[in-house]
């Protein structure tokens, strides 16, 4: 299909109240629960597209796996590294670069659009 594809901020029907438990790189605290939903996705399986949400935690990336573009909806984070605190809220923009290394501590619900493009 080449139509343009609408990303509700709602997500689809039912999205907002799945609460499953979600995956995480090294998790420090919390119990990150939520749910993902890819509204778009490429032939060849490098890039997709989509809206997820979760429940507070933190969590330590070695080499974050991949490019990922996020738009903040609701909440807030802060990506933690050697360089500083690097802190995202509702209405912010951000890119999280292949390779990234330190913690996502995310204090709050959040609710997030992201583009993600997986290693080549």
């Amino acid at each position: 299909m080449t139509d343009p594809i609408k990303f509700k901020s709602t997500g689809p029907d039912g999205f907002l109240s799945t609460k499953e438990d979600l995956p995480t790189a090294e998790l420090l605290h919390g119990n990150p629960r939520g749910a993902e939903h890819t509204y778009f996705a490429s032939a060849q399986g490098k890039m997709r597209s989509g809206i997820w949400h979760s429940t507070p935690y933190c969590e330590r990336y070695d080499s974050y796996p991949a490019d990922e573009f996020m738009y903040v909806i609701e909440g807030s984070v802060t990506l933690v590294n050697d360089n500083g605190r690097f802190h995202f809220k509702a209405g912010d923009a951000f890119m999280l670069p292949r390779g990234f290394s330190g913690t996502w501590e995310q204090e709050e619900y959040m609710l997030k659009y992201f583009v993600i493009l997986e290693n080549e």
